[in-house]
Parts: structure tokens; C-alpha cells; sequence
């Protein structure tokens, strides 16, 4: 069976990375907040110059495509300058914290 019949997760994103890494679904009980919507709604309300900052350059393009159709579907016009600040993800996910704080 695909492995996308059998996830039941409340995340694609996870579903998915689960599915690739695995090739079986998964289902947890802590349901997983999307932050998107509310975070893209707040944005499209900023009438001024912003800045988005990222520590993950792999969500970059995802989420600034997410962003932009949220917008035009509800008509809003977007500002908005896009910085990543380097190497902070790799060190978060190897549990690193106190090189970032330095």
C-alpha cells in the first residue's frame, strides 16, 4: 500500500518525512499546531516594510510561496525582505544551543 494511504499523522510534513525515512505511516495523539495560517494572517495585516527571518534555508522558498498565495488570495500587498541566518538550524538539530547563544 502507498505509504501515504497509511499516514494518519496531523502534519503532512512530518507524515512525509516519516513515510520517507520509514516507508509506513504513523499516527501520534498530541495533535500538531499548524502555524502558518495564523503567522501569514498577522504578516498580510503589517502595512509597512518587514523582515522575515529563517534559520532553516530548506523552508525559504516553501513557506515564501505559501506566504505570497495567502496574500493574493486575500488580496494584500506584501513588503516583505527575507534574511536566513546561517548554520543556527544545524546546530539546533544536533542540540547545539549554547554555540548560538556565543
Amino acid at each position: 500500500m502507498d505509504c501515504s494511504l497509511q499516514c494518519r499523522c496531523h502534519s503532512n510534513y512530518l507524515n512525509k518525512l516519516y513515510c520517507a525515512f520509514t516507508g509506513r505511516g504513523f499516527y501520534i495523539s498530541i495533535p500538531i499546531i499548524e502555524v502558518d495560517k495564523p503567522y501569514f494572517e498577522y504578516i498580510c495585516h503589517i502595512q509597512q516594510p518587514q523582515i522575515i527571518l529563517f534559520t532553516n534555508p530548506a523552508t525559504v522558498k516553501g513557506t515564501m510561496e505559501r506566504l505570497r498565495q495567502y496574500a493574493d488570495m486575500h488580496q494584500k500587498l506584501l513588503d516583505i525582505e527575507v534574511m536566513v541566518i546561517n548554520d543556527v538550524f544545524e546546530l539546533l538539530m544536533r542540540n547545539q544551543k549554547k554555540l548560538i547563544i556565543k
